[in-house]
């Protein structure tokens, strides 16, 4: 499935809207990637569980994606943490291919991407997965991502351990997004003291 460009609004979670409100702010006032120790929203404690940190170190022209900081609550869902890891390694020879090509997206383009697959438990109940991936910079070029993880399902309850690492029900993607940041969101911003986050 080719990317589609959308607006904020195909977001569903509404803290993951949040999220990117504060970052297109962030874009809006200076036209350039915010970075990573000014970006501070509201209650951005209570996301640490589901928010993915990666370094992104350019080397010969390619982008080395570094896993700094693991989402606490969905890190079951791959066996593992990755701290330490590159993404490639950590994603595994099944997963890297649908996943790494989404980082790699966000940095050449230097754009928030929000992703949603379908794919099942080991119990066979149905998950939604959805993703947003959005980009930082220090310089000129991009030298974080933050990933904003959440899982849901009809069912209610489900079982995450293994989600992703599932090979009879690998991930289906319904929707593939880079996100329009032309306009500010009209929604007013909500901004907390800064948070540091800890990785290294």
């Amino acid at each position: 499935m080719d990317f589609t460009t959308a607006n904020a609004s195909v977001i569903k979670s509404i803290r993951q809207r949040d999220l990117l409100n504060v970052w297109m702010r962030q874009f809006a006032q200076t036209g350039k990637l915010p970075s990573l120790a000014r970006y501070r929203p509201d209650r951005l404690q209570e996301e640490l569980p589901d928010i993915f940190v990666c370094g992104v170190q350019h080397r010969d022209g390619y982008p080395r994606i570094v896993i700094a900081a693991d989402s606490m609550r969905m890190h079951p869902a791959f066996g593992t943490s990755g701290i330490g890891q590159t993404l490639d390694d950590y994603m595994g020879p099944k997963m890297a291919p649908v996943v790494v090509p989404l980082y790699l997206e966000c940095i050449r383009l230097q754009r928030p991407v929000y992703t949603i697959s379908k794919l099942a438990d080991r119990d066979g109940r149905a998950v939604e997965y959805e993703r947003l991936l959005m980009p930082f910079s220090d310089c000129s070029r991009v030298t974080s991502v933050i990933a904003s993880l959440k899982a849901i399902s009809e069912h209610g309850r489900f079982e995450v351990t293994d989600l992703m690492r599932n090979d009879k029900s690998p991930p289906v993607f319904v929707l593939k997004a880079i996100i329009d940041c032309d306009t500010a969101p009209d929604t007013p911003g909500r901004f907390a003291p800064a948070i540091e986050l800890e990785f290294d």
